[in-house]
């Protein structure tokens, strides 16, 4: 019997590169080789830029054209755009074999490839796109065994229904899905639609992929559209100068290379200088949207600091002075409503509507899916709820509360869970996600929308659509090499030439943005062809997409019939490798602007299967997105792993992680509440682990009242059956680090402690602030709260804060919003201590860890170095405040009057 198509999937394994499960798809060649990813974005090294424009040159030819046109990278080296790439994914897939051996998991052979569907943009060259794209990222990767795709819209899909299990697309109704895939390089969009019982339609392993669209419009198109605005403040006249006009179309035709010697040498300098503008601008952006609190389209964004970016005064000189000009949030939102969303999105998802009108037979599109790191700014939301309304009139647009920037990658894992579960068929193999069209012109006498009949196979079905060959959704995998044929009545025997053109989704020959056969649309009648107004087409489709037509004339006229080919064009067809589940994948979302990786073996799926049988699993699977960064990271790898030994130690940390979380919370409120100068309780705590933690969190809650404890979620691990839980547990796990059988039944205990930290939350945020300062005439501060909250960053649940504190960036504080209190639990957690320790990385929390012989130390929530702090050194007034703990708890300020209102 077949295995039931439901798998839950209640975690999923995102493996990191140098610590960081996003790594920015950048590389920076220098004397001593080259380095990716955040070490490339921060190296200061202003002779070697960085790169980061790659990707889509991927597509624009084949192997050996791409790899004899080289750019100088270095001063000394000059590579091609398949060799920048190759770099970059050798370098990044090496360091995740590296963390597969160091958690003794086996580095899989197989790669599942998140890519754009095929792009629609005439900026970019050749209809080849896509199949060229998949042929070069084969032969860079060609050490793995397989090499699959899976669009980046459809890998969406496949996590929010069946990894987050999002209810709006999990309960058993059926649905049509609009989804939003917002990146770097490119915007797709796509419509799905499932089965009443949420599942599958059609009876089959495909999900209806009823149309889709894909323009390279996203973080780069928008990052260019800035530095245009910004170049163009900066001196007005630049705007009518004909030669920056003339660099500007180079650069944004993507064909730009800086060793073309036809190009005026001074285009070179200006794009070299421009693109150092359009890099600054990334980091502006993020900087702006990161503190807008109120998304709506007519807030008022007037006491937002503005940023600034440096711009050349000079662009056609080498070494150009350059002046700083701001760009305000206000100007942000005007270039993203205009440049952006109104002369490029919104016609794309209205036209992918469009599209799928015919298929959908009526049904409303009732859910919109959003994913991608520029899905983040918050404009595109209110712009699709202002524009879109009549197109979108049932829909609800989803929104989760964890990072766009992985959805693909964990949709990715997700798929290659259920092509092992599925025995290899997975859910979007070898269909078509856009109507295959055809419109024919006998002599020029004009375009006719005609039915066409199915002849062979025997088992190839009409479409039942006039100008129809193939609907929506078609799976050709078993078609292959197979010759698909029909026959159509013209108006008039083409007796001269036929004029042809194949169009996804579209019976208009003037979409250019439809067109299939852009070099070829008419073919010669052969002049001794005899037929009448009968003719038959036929198609020969190829595992890579590649169709080859065919126009029969006089078929069954005795050895009369005459065939005349057509030029070879793609279509718009997944990837069809993958015929038999394998026991491993690299999920590897290869971004425009950021790239991530998941591995998923067949231990997981096996472990999945069980688990879903298991109620407990699913509740700690939906704690994850709720519970505070620390103990949420934790909790997602324990799900995600499935080795006995590794699920031990994992259960371990999550344990660690929940005591922590307590014990420095209640610490700090006591410390605050209480103010007992007599005592030294953190004097006990030598180490951050199950023991010491418990030890802390028991004596603390000894020093409140019963009638004091009642507030404290805390306490209820005080009392019976939780205390004799925890209590065994903290033993039994100390066993096991001394290297004795350690028993513990880790989802009872884990499943207890985590729901009564998350029982405490109510009303209760864990986070820091941003960009406080002083309102204007005012005594009162404002700034941005951001919220810790779930597995990874960057955590984008914001909070807008008015006061009469001023707060540091380093400050970690637990906020009440009913009570308007603020709580700091800084030093025990402080926010990006690897920065003040000098380290570029990106920040993340970092926990107070244990004492040293010379000092103290702290670890990170992600796998980083530890940082060490003694007496000074540049962290020496840390050490001098941890050194004041270890003597005497001293007294701490509970912060009042904290307003703070959620962004909308």
């Amino acid at each position: 019997m077949a295995p039931s198509r439901e798998l839950f999937i209640n975690s999923v394994r995102i493996v990191p590169v140098e610590g960081n499960h996003i790594t920015p798809t950048a590389i920076r060649y220098n004397a001593r080789g080259f380095v990716i990813g955040h070490e490339a974005l921060e190296a200061d090294d202003f002779d070697h830029p960085y790169i980061d424009d790659f990707k889509i040159a991927l597509g624009s030819g084949d192997y050996p054209h791409l790899s004899s046109r080289l750019r100088s990278v270095s001063k000394d080296l000059k590579r091609s755009a398949v060799g920048i790439a190759q770099d970059f994914m050798t370098n990044a897939l090496t360091s995740v074999e590296h963390w597969a051996h160091h958690h003794s998991i086996t580095p899989p052979k197989h790669v599942l490839v998140a890519e754009p569907l095929t792009l629609e943009d005439t900026s970019l060259p050749g209809e080849s796109w896509l199949a060229n794209y998949r042929s070069n990222v084969r032969r860079i990767l060609h050490k793995f065994a397989e090499v699959d795709f899976l669009p980046e819209p459809f890998a969406v899909f496949q996590y929010y229904r069946y990894g987050v299990r999002h209810p709006l697309i999990s309960e058993k109704r059926k649905h049509v899905a609009l989804v939003l895939d917002f990146g770097g390089g490119t915007f797709d969009v796509s419509v799905v639609e499932t089965t009443a019982q949420g599942d599958i339609s059609q009876s089959g392993r495909n999900q209806r992929p009823l149309a889709a669209k894909s323009i390279a419009v996203a973080g780069f198109y928008i990052n260019r559209r800035i530095a245009e605005f910004l170049l163009f403040k900066s001196s007005p006249e630049h705007s009518k100068n004909r030669v920056i006009r003339r660099a500007l179309d180079i650069y944004n035709s993507g064909q730009w290379n800086q060793d073309d010697l036809t190009v005026n040498p001074e285009i070179h300098v200006f794009i070299g200088n421009f693109l150092k503008v359009v890099q600054a601008c990334e980091k502006a952006k993020i900087a702006i949207c990161s503190s807008i609190v109120n998304w709506d389209l007519g807030a008022n964004l007037g006491s937002k600091v503005p940023v600034r970016v440096r711009v050349p005064t000079r662009p056609f000189a080498i070494d150009s002075d350059s002046v700083e000009i701001s760009l305000d949030a206000a100007e942000l939102r005007e270039i993203f409503e205009k440049e952006v969303w109104s002369k490029k999105l919104k016609a794309a998802i209205s036209d992918v509507i469009r599209r799928a009108a015919g298929e959908l037979e009526g049904n409303p599109i009732s859910v919109v899916l959003l994913s991608g790191g520029s899905s983040n700014i918050g404009w595109l939301r209110r712009l699709i709820e202002r524009d879109l309304s009549s197109e979108l009139t049932h829909a609800e647009i989803v929104e989760l509360s964890e990072n766009f920037q992985e959805i693909v990658s964990k949709g990715l894992a997700v798929e290659c869970a259920r092509r092992y579960y599925t025995e290899g068929e997975g859910d979007f193999q070898a269909v078509l996600y856009n109507k295959l069209c055809l419109l024919l012109s006998p002599n020029g006498r004009g375009i006719e929308l005609r039915r066409y009949k199915a002849i062979e196979p025997s088992n190839l079905i009409d479409s039942g659509e006039d100008a129809v060959l193939l609907p929506s959704a078609s799976s050709l995998r078993a078609r292959f090499d197979q010759e698909l044929r029909w026959k159509v009545k013209l108006s008039a025997t083409p007796s001269r030439t036929l004029e042809y053109h194949f169009m996804r989704s579209s019976f208009d020959p003037n979409d250019i943005h439809g067109q299939l056969n852009v070099i070829q649309k008419a073919v010669a009648t052969p002049k001794d062809a005899v037929f009448g107004q009968a003719i038959d087409v036929s198609l020969t489709v190829r595992e890579d997409g590649t169709a080859l037509p065919r126009f029969i004339y006089g078929r069954g006229n005795n050895a009369r019939e005459v065939t005349v080919e057509g030029m070879p064009f793609f279509l718009d067809m997944t990837s069809a490798a993958g015929e038999a589940a394998v026991d491993s994948y690299i999920g590897f979302d290869f971004g425009s602007s950021t790239s991530s990786f998941s591995l998923v073996s067949r231990s997981d799926v096996n472990v999945y299967r069980d688990r879903g049988q298991d109620p407990n699993w699913r509740e700690l699977s939906d704690l994850v997105s709720i519970l505070p960064y620390p103990i949420a990271a934790q909790l997602a790898r324990y799900l995600a792993e499935a080795t006995t030994d590794n699920l031990f130690k994992r259960g371990r940390s999550v344990l660690e992680a929940c005591l922590c979380f307590l014990a420095y919370q209640t610490y700090s409120g006591y410390r605050a509440k209480l103010g007992r100068q007599g005592s030294a309780l953190f004097k006990n705590l030598v180490h951050r682990s199950a023991g010491p933690l418990w030890a802390l969190l028991r004596e603390t809650l000894g020093k409140y009242s019963s009638v004091e404890r009642r507030g404290i979620s805390a306490s209820k691990l005080l009392d019976e059956p939780y205390f004799s839980l925890i209590d065994s547990a903290v033993r039994e796990v100390a066993k096991e680090k001394h290297d004795k059988l350690a028993t513990v039944d880790f989802t009872r205990i884990l499943r207890a402690i985590c729901n009564i930290v998350a029982d405490g939350l109510s009303d209760v945020l864990f986070g820091y602030f941003e960009e406080v300062s002083q309102k204007a005439f005012s005594q009162d501060y404002e700034g941005v709260f951001r919220n810790l909250k779930g597995a990874n960053g960057p955590f984008v649940e914001l909070y807008r804060y008015v006061g009469k504190f001023s707060f540091a960036r380093n400050q970690v504080l637990i906020v009440n919003t009913a009570s308007k209190t603020a709580l700091d639990v800084s030093p025990l957690y402080i926010w990006g201590l690897n920065s003040l320790s000098g380290d570029n990385k990106p920040a993340d929390l970092y926990m107070f860890d244990g004492v040293k012989p010379n000092g103290y130390v702290y670890n990170a929530v992600q796998d980083r170095a530890e940082v060490a702090v003694e007496m000074g050194d540049p962290l020496g007034s840390l050490w001098e405040l941890l050194n004041d703990f270890r003597t005497r708890d001293s007294e701490t300020e509970i912060r009042s009057n904290v307003q703070m209102t959620k962004r909308h």
